[in-house]
C-alpha cells in the first residue's frame, strides 16, 4: 500500500530565490527553511513568501552578521566559554529572531551546545551545567518575546558524545 504524503508538510532548505523556485515550487511544496541568505535577496524572498503563501522556518542565521567572528554554526551556550562569548551568541540568535519576524517564520533553529575552543573550556562540569540552564532559559525568554519557537539543534563533538 502506498502512503500519500501531504506536500504542505514538506519543504527544502534554501539560501536564494532561485533555490526556492527550483526546489520548492518545482516540487509543488509550500515550506522553506532559510539559512545564510544575502541581505540583497531578502526583499525578493519576502515577496515569494507572500505571493505563494509559503510557511517559513529559519536555521540561524537568516543573514550572517558581519560582527559575528565565528562560523554560523558556532555557539557558546554550553558553559565552556566566558560570558562575553555567551552574550555574543545570544545577540546572534536575537538578530536572527528579529530578521525572521518580518518573514512570518514559525520557528528558528539555534545550535546548542557547541563547545568553545579548548582554551576557553572549564574542567569543572557543574558551572557549565549552570550556564547551560541559564542559556536555555534565556532562549525561552527570547522565543516568548518574539513569539517564534526556537528549536535547539544539538551538535555532537568528537570525544564528547
Amino acid at each position: 500500500m502506498q502512503t500519500k504524503v501531504s506536500s504542505n508538510i514538506l519543504g527544502f532548505h534554501c539560501e536564494t530565490p532561485d533555490q526556492i523556485r527550483e526546489r520548492v515550487f518545482a516540487n509543488s511544496l509550500s515550506h522553506i527553511e532559510l539559512n545564510t541568505i544575502s541581505a540583497v535577496d531578502l526583499p525578493e524572498i519576502k515577496q515569494l513568501v507572500v505571493d505563494h503563501g509559503l510557511t517559513v522556518g529559519v536555521h540561524a542565521p537568516l543573514i550572517t552578521p558581519t560582527w559575528y567572528p565565528f562560523t554560523p554554526t558556532a555557539s557558546f551556550l554550553l558553559g565552556d566559554a566566558g560570558q562575553d562569548l555567551k552574550d555574543l551568541t545570544l545577540r546572534f540568535v536575537t538578530q536572527t529572531l528579529e530578521d525572521s519576524r518580518d518573514l512570518g517564520a514559525t520557528y528558528v533553529v539555534a545550535h546548542f551546545p557547541k563547545p568553545a575552543p579548548a582554551e576557553f573550556r572549564q574542567s569543572d562540569w557543574m558551572p557549565q551545567m549552570a550556564v547551560a540552564r541559564d542559556s536555555a532559559a534565556r532562549l525561552a525568554e527570547l522565543a516568548n518575546k518574539y513569539q517564534i519557537r526556537i528549536n535547539i539543534e544539538p551538535k555532537s563533538v568528537k570525544g564528547r558524545d
